[in-house]
C-alpha cells in the first residue's frame, strides 16, 4: 500500500513518469547525499517572464523593456543562476533528509528547459502548464560510477487562466516557479525512494 501511495504522489507532483526505478530498496537505503550538482538550462531554453521583470527592475528598467534587458548576456546569466539556485535548494531540502545512509552519492540535475506561462498570456488566452524538464543522475561519489539515471524527468503545474485564475494562482499557491521547482524535487524524491516503481 505504501508503494502505491508513493507512486501516486510521484505521478501527481511530477507528471506522467514512465522510467522504471531499477534500484533495490537496500541500495537506496544505503545512499547518503554527499554532493548536489545543478547544471542550469541553456539560456535560450528559459521562458520565465517574471524572472525577466525582477532582473529588469534591478537595473532600473520597466516591465515593458524587461525581455530586452534580460536578453543581454548578463540578463541570461541572471536567469540561469536564479533558476539553478531554486532547484538546488529544493533538491537539498527533499533529498538531504532522505539520503542518510553510509554510501556517499552525488546527485546531478542537468536542466533542459524551464517554461513558465506569462501572466498576460494566461489572462488573455487561458491557462496552460508551467513545466521544468531535467536529466537527473545519481553517481557514486567516490568512483563516479552511474547508479541511476532518469533522462527528461518532467515536473509541471497547472497555470491558472483568466483574471480569477491568476488571482487564485498568486494568492493560494505562490509563485509558479517555486511551485514547479518544488514539484520537480519532491516528484523525483518519491520516484527514487520507491524502488521498482515506474
Amino acid at each position: 500500500m505504501r508503494s502505491i501511495v508513493l507512486c501516486l504522489v510521484a505521478l501527481a507532483l511530477a507528471g506522467c513518469q514512465t522510467m522504471a526505478n531499477r534500484l533495490s530498496p537496500a541500495e537506496v537505503a544505503g545512499f547518503r547525499l554527499a554532493q548536489l550538482d545543478v547544471v542550469p538550462p541553456p539560456a535560450a531554453a528559459i521562458r520565465w517572464y517574471d524572472g525577466e521583470v525582477v532582473y529588469a527592475a534591478s537595473k532600473g528598467v520597466g516591465m515593458l523593456e524587461a525581455s530586452s534587458a534580460a536578453a543581454t548576456p548578463e540578463g541570461q546569466a541572471y536567469l540561469q543562476h536564479a533558476v539553478a539556485g531554486k532547484v538546488r535548494a529544493a533538491f537539498q531540502r527533499e533529498l538531504g533528509g532522505s539520503l542518510t545512509g553510509t554510501r556517499p552519492v552525488r546527485v546531478q540535475v542537468r536542466m533542459q528547459s524551464v517554461t513558465m506561462i506569462p501572466a498576460l498570456q494566461r489572462a488573455l488566452i487561458g491557462g496552460g502548464e508551467h513545466a521544468i524538464v531535467a536529466d537527473i543522475t545519481v553517481l557514486d561519489a567516490k568512483t563516479g560510477a552511474v547508479l541511476s539515471t532518469y533522462p527528461s524527468f518532467k515536473a509541471g503545474s497547472t497555470a491558472g487562466g483568466g483574471v480569477v485564475g491568476l488571482a487564485v494562482d498568486a494568492t493560494i499557491t505562490g509563485a509558479p516557479i517555486d511551485r514547479v521547482v518544488s514539484n520537480l524535487a519532491s516528484g523525483y524524491r518519491a520516484w527514487l525512494m520507491n524502488p521498482g516503481a515506474s
